[in-house]
């Protein structure tokens, strides 16, 4: 009898020999799973798309109100400036941001991998 102190919320049901549901539920569960996978990356990309989009109408309004204001006669020195600290430091956040997406990912490729060994050992 089950304790109803530690309810993890699983619940198993048993089917006689139906191994063919079996492999079912599981391809689709993971078909799913994948799907979600998947889902996340799309996700991630079209928020990076959106922000990457509004710092550029930000620059792009920024040198135009600048454009109008100066005017240029050579731009020798910008072929001679070091790299900033900045543009590292952004360089270290995209690296930041990249490793706690693939952290996620890994959980559910974890969960993909899980479902495929247990399609594999109901297919002989």
């Amino acid at each position: 009898m089950p304790n109803p102190k530690n309810n993890s919320g699983e619940v198993f049901v048993r089917l006689p020999n139906e191994t063919a549901l079996r492999t079912d539920m599981l391809e689709a569960a993971k078909v799913s799973t994948q799907l979600l996978k998947d889902f996340d990356g799309v996700n991630f990309i079209l928020k990076q798309k959106k922000k990457e989009n509004f710092k550029l109408k930000l620059l792009l309004s920024e040198i135009k109100s600048l454009s109008d204001s100066l005017q240029f006669s050579s731009v020798d020195w910008y072929d001679k400036k070091p790299e900033t600290a900045e543009q590292k430091l952004n360089l270290n956040k995209k690296q930041k941001e990249e490793k706690i997406i693939n952290e996620k990912k890994d959980q559910l490729t974890m969960d993909l991998e899980e479902i495929e060994k247990k399609l594999n050992s109901l297919k002989f």
